[in-house]
């Protein structure tokens, strides 16, 4: 990643996009892909498209590979599972519209488009795209409850290629705690661990 990259991903703040993704985070994911080189990348929670665009930003300098985004962007998604009350107070009162709306004109704006797909579906609607061991990267983030967050991991785990990129999002949250427990247990290297994401290879 050189100067001109990093100040591309700074603009995912700068106006801001939807999202939590920091520019910290964008970084450690375009350079994941730009050192990897996966093929088929899979992004399950895509919400406002920070973490898509470092992903696309990085798969249209290596002129190769797509990234898919799973997200229903619906209210019920959000809310299955044991949450807190006030998380799921949060996800009733997102203006959807808006979020899909900006989601699309960024994707426009990093000029990504030839890099980046979406299934507006759950995620369980999705499984049957892909096929065994077809996915070189893969990034947890849709809802952090630890039913739902183990579950996705064992929905999808068969999907990925040994040695396939593996990012989960808020590794500090109890839900995705768990999830990252089983993934260790399923097997995993470590790559890189933050406070809030890591980043990690399935052996």
């Amino acid at each position: 990643m050189n100067e001109i990259d990093k100040a591309t991903l700074e603009k995912i703040e700068t106006p801001p996009m939807e999202g939590w993704c920091t520019v910290q985070k964008a970084c450690d994911l375009f350079e994941i892909v730009e050192k990897h080189k996966p093929k088929t990348c899979l992004e399950i929670g895509t919400f406002g498209g920070r973490s898509m665009v470092a992903i696309g930003l990085a798969l249209k300098k290596l002129g190769r590979g797509i990234v898919f985004g799973i997200d229903p962007w619906k209210v019920e998604a959000c809310l299955e599972g044991n949450n807190p009350d006030a998380n799921n107070q949060w996800w009733a009162s997102v203006p959807w519209n808006k979020i899909i709306a900006s989601y699309f004109d960024k994707l426009q704006e990093f000029d990504v488009l030839g890099y980046v797909s979406h299934f507006r579906k759950h995620d369980t609607e999705c499984l049957g795209y892909f096929t065994k061991s077809s996915i070189d990267l893969i990034h947890f983030d849709s809802n952090h409850s630890q039913e739902v967050a183990c579950r996705t991991v064992k929905d999808w785990w068969p999907k990925l290629k040994q040695g396939a990129v593996v990012i989960m999002d808020d590794i500090d949250w109890s839900g995705q705690n768990k999830a990252l427990e089983l993934m260790k247990e399923l097997g995993i290297e470590t790559v890189k661990e933050e406070k809030t994401y890591g980043i990690y290879l399935k052996k």
